[in-house]
């Protein structure tokens, strides 16, 4: 057993050293002007390409706690392995916002990376939306 626990943490080793990391920002004003990051994950191998599958994430927390960095390692891992760009979005949590600006945050970077699709290098009929524990609070 501990033989395959060795491997699978260099495997992911390996998945999180093969992955590019970038960010940006996306203007918001619905609650004072904001600029929510963005965090990007992007297999090496797929460097270049114009019509990646994308995924944007939503970190959990409940929009109460929770950052973006909470699960890089594994968005990067998810990124390599499934062979898509993922967008990491820093929404901002309770109590610094009140709901539902952290629900409007995440809504504003979707809206961009469908918008900026083509300079993001991701089909915009290939983004999934999704996130882990309560981020379905934001639907």
């Amino acid at each position: 057993m501990k033989v395959l626990d060795a491997q699978f943490v260099e495997k992911y080793q390996v998945a999180i050293e093969s992955t590019d990391t970038s960010s940006f920002e996306v203007p918001t004003n619905h609650d004072g002007d904001f600029e929510v990051p963005v965090f990007t994950y992007t297999p090496k191998p797929l460097a270049g390409e114009t019509n990646r599958a994308a995924y944007i994430y939503a970190h959990g927390g409940g929009v109460v706690s929770g950052t973006a960095a909470d699960n890089q390692n594994l968005l990067k891992n998810m990124a390599h392995v499934l062979g898509l760009v993922v967008f990491n979005v820093d929404y901002r949590i309770a109590p610094e916002t009140k709901c539902p600006n952290n629900i409007k945050d995440f809504y504003e970077v979707i809206k961009y990376v469908s918008k900026n699709a083509d300079s993001l290098g991701v089909d915009p009929s290939k983004i999934v939306i999704a996130g882990d524990r309560r981020w379905w609070y934001i639907w």
